[in-house]
């Protein structure tokens, strides 16, 4: 009996017929919703290559205008006088100069490779050290920061050598030339004493030396890189925040604008920011304010010129 009169057969080969057919209508399906994704992708992307764009225009558009009215505003402000156009010094003879000290800056050069930023101290054994613990627990990380001299106004980043080094029976020893002594050389061999009426004076115990003024080799401190203070050294006034009333604030090309009063920026620093140091005959030194004429002979207070940055002592 042939293939095609088995009812059987017949009706497998409509079932594989319709399956073949059905397998073909979901191929043709799922290729056209994957194109119909691939349109859709690709239409996001225009559009959003195309928002892209517009804000980038924008944004440049928004640059011209800001740079614009930057110069509009820079040919407004008025230039201050030149040193020429000074006052000249008040009347009367220059007091006695007082020395500003210099205030303390990180050295110039880098940090060696092996320098680290903390050191770790062990606050119930008292240890301390250099490389960071496993186990934090108890441990303290502080900051290193770097040596300032107040009386030479150098900065190094190690531990100055006229300190001296700490023994483990708690003497002082002091390394020369590669060898460890127990006397200080004499550069090194100052002590802070007390005179009767409370002054410090300073002793030399290699020569015998007596002096009013602190020694460079007990002048080092160590100083915080990463906390800063305003201090004005004229009243002696300290601030944690930058002083920007009268220092104003950085603005692009190294300039600096001011806010007034009434919150408004502006270029014009006010009068207190307009002092400047003037030569005189002779060496003298006056302050002149380039806006208000004024000619004094101290350093005028809470001036942009008495304001310095501070390191903090560690």
């Amino acid at each position: 009996m042939a293939a095609a009169d088995d009812p059987d057969s017949a009706r497998r080969f409509a079932k594989a017929q319709a399956a073949r057919r059905a397998r073909e209508t979901a191929a043709a399906k799922a290729a056209a919703q994957a194109a119909a994704t691939k349109q859709a992708r690709a239409a996001a992307a225009a559009e959003r290559a195309a928002r892209a764009r517009e804000e980038e225009m924008a944004a440049v558009a928004a640059e011209m205008a800001a740079a614009l009215a930057r110069r509009q505003r820079q040919s407004a402000v008025a230039s201050p006088p030149p040193p020429s156009q000074l006052p000249g010094p008040p009347p009367g003879p220059p007091p006695p100069m007082v020395p500003v000290p210099i205030p303390p800056r990180p050295p110039a050069e880098a940090p060696p490779e092996d320098w680290a930023e903390n050191y770790y101290h062990h606050s119930a054994t008292g240890v301390t050290q250099l490389a960071a613990p496993a186990d934090l627990a108890g441990w303290e990380a502080l900051e290193r920061g770097f040596w300032f001299n107040a009386a030479t106004c150098a900065s190094q980043w190690a531990k100055p050598e006229a300190l001296g080094h700490t023994a483990a029976c708690g003497r002082r020893f002091w390394v020369v030339a590669g060898t460890a002594t127990w006397d200080a050389p004499a550069d090194w061999a100052w002590s802070a004493h007390s005179a009767p009426d409370g002054r410090p004076f300073y002793h030399n115990s290699a020569t015998g030396a007596v002096a009013w003024d602190c020694p460079p080799a007990l002048s080092w401190s160590r100083r915080s890189l990463r906390r800063t203070y305003w201090w004005d050294c004229v009243t002696g006034e300290s601030v944690r925040d930058a002083p920007h009333a009268v220092l104003g604030w950085p603005a692009e090309h190294g300039r600096r604008f001011w806010v007034d009063a009434d919150g408004v920026a502006t270029w014009q620093p006010p009068p207190a920011a307009l002092w400047v140091p003037v030569q005189a005959e002779g060496g003298a030194v006056y302050w002149a304010n380039r806006a208000t004429r004024e000619a004094v002979w101290q350093r005028p207070a809470g001036s942009n010129a008495a304001w310095l940055q501070q390191h903090e002592e560690l």
